[in-house]
């Protein structure tokens, strides 16, 4: 592997941060706590606070359940250029 590209997992960690933390924005700027997010959703707010700290891998449907649950659209785009260092 040449040693300007990054690993996948890394690149998909990076990724996991980067949702965790929209993630938190939108919320605080809805004025919502992790309690209300997780009571829209029929989830646990300790399970929200695991994953705003990327401690805990959120699923396809999980995204479309807290986009939901915020009153905001969910979109995947896949790319073919690829991540460099």
């Amino acid at each position: 592997m040449p040693v300007n590209q990054e690993s996948p997992a890394r690149v998909c960690r990076a990724t996991a941060q980067d949702v965790a933390a929209l993630i938190r924005r939108t919320r605080e700027d809805l004025g919502l706590t992790q309690h209300e997010l997780a009571q829209r959703m029929g989830s646990q707010q300790a399970t929200v606070a695991r994953w705003e700290a990327g401690e805990h891998e959120i699923t396809f449907k999980n995204l479309s359940r807290i986009a939901e649950a915020l009153g905001v659209e969910f979109l995947v785009r896949f790319s073919q250029e690829r991540a460099t260092a």
